[in-house]
């Protein structure tokens, strides 16, 4: 039957600050996602909105992003990172629009 599709959506592994990884699955979430990063690498998320996706899978100020759906980000620029997650998060979009078969 082939390769399955790749799964849907956002996923980040983060690496915690006691140094513990933890890997979000965002879904079919679209933006916003409700958080904001430092202005420098690494990508640290600097604040969580209250009510907000990233608030309900339990991100916290001061993880740093260290995979965008697989790909290993840490160390790079922030700009970077937030155009791979992005591109992802568009991607995904498309692909849950696709019609039915």
């Amino acid at each position: 039957w082939g390769v399955p599709a790749p799964a849907v959506g956002l996923e980040l592994g983060f690496l915690l600050p006691e140094g513990s990884e933890r890997l979000v699955l965002f879904g079919d979430a679209q933006p916003p996602l409700g958080l904001s990063f430092e202005p420098m690498a690494p990508c640290r998320v600097k604040e969580v909105k209250p009510g907000t996706v990233c608030d309900r899978l339990g991100v916290q100020p001061g993880w740093r992003v260290v995979h965008v759906n697989g790909e290993r980000v840490l160390g790079e620029d922030i700009d970077y990172v937030v155009e791979l997650m992005k591109r992802v998060l568009a991607a995904s979009a498309k692909q849950r629009n696709l019609p039915d078969l």
